[in-house]
């Protein structure tokens, strides 16, 4: 049996399809949300996540746009249902207006469209794994620092971009925080600007150069968005061994 983790699928079916062929019956799958927007099969992955017994889903910033617009859903006048508001814009901007087009035209009945957003409803925003080798495994979609797991919201815990800036670790030998959100290039460009700006002297690997998931924090935290949808690759990260699984598009 493994545990594995991934992240921010954003409607790349070609990489959820090999996820699912390399878990095994007994292995589980922490998914840390952004399942959809950007790419082509957004509401498929989230389905499919969502029917699946080996996956725990952790919500991401994406799936709660999606719950802003569908949330109060009753499987009536699906057209006619929402609006061109604030919330709908700022998911379209996001790249959402590909799963909106998916779920409206998808042909299962109103009440199954209303039973997948009560499940997305029910997502939790953080978990931990305990893991065989003692260790705690702090699991959410945009990560934190570990003084803040405790009082963390369930807003920073899928759009905060600032805990990761310090590159630094406040916690116990035995605890790692794994999540996506930002795509590993862009959260290793903030680290070196931020470095520039303040002098801090802590190595930062160049983006270029990096395949596969981003250890941070004297290896306590652990980035595991690659930008499936720009880069072509994602990471499945076993969080018992830490081993690694480069999924690349073929």
């Amino acid at each position: 049996m493994a545990v594995y983790a991934c992240a921010d699928l954003h409607g790349c079916y070609w990489a959820w399809e090999q996820i699912k062929n390399i878990l095994q019956p007994n292995d589980t799958l922490y998914f840390l949300g952004d399942a959809a927007d950007r790419g082509p099969d957004g509401w498929t992955i989230m389905k499919e996540l969502l029917n699946n017994s080996q996956v725990i889903y952790l919500i991401g910033n994406h799936e709660r746009m999606f719950l802003n617009n569908w949330g109060s859903y009753d499987g009536h006048d699906l057209e006619n249902y929402h609006h061109l508001d604030d919330h709908i814009w700022n998911w379209y901007c996001n790249g959402g207006e590909i799963t909106d087009s998916q779920f409206i035209q998808d042909s299962i009945s109103g009440e199954e469209k209303v039973s997948y957003i009560r499940q997305l409803n029910d997502l939790p925003f953080i978990t931990v794994y305990h893991n065989e080798f003692n260790e705690d495994v702090v699991l959410c979609h945009a990560g934190c620092d570990y003084h803040d797991i405790d009082k963390l919201t369930e807003e920073a815990a899928i759009w905060d971009r600032t805990h990761y800036i310090f590159n630094k670790w406040d916690g116990p030998n035995n605890v790692y925080i794994i999540h996506g959100h930002t795509p590993i290039p862009l959260l290793i460009q903030e680290q070196e600007k931020f470095n520039r700006w303040h002098s801090l002297g802590y190595s930062i690997p160049k983006a270029e150069a990096l395949e596969g998931a981003y250890w941070y924090a004297g290896g306590h935290k652990c980035c595991i968005d690659c930008g499936a949808v720009f880069t072509d690759q994602t990471v499945l990260l076993n969080l018992d061994t830490w081993e690694e699984i480069i999924i690349n598009k073929e």
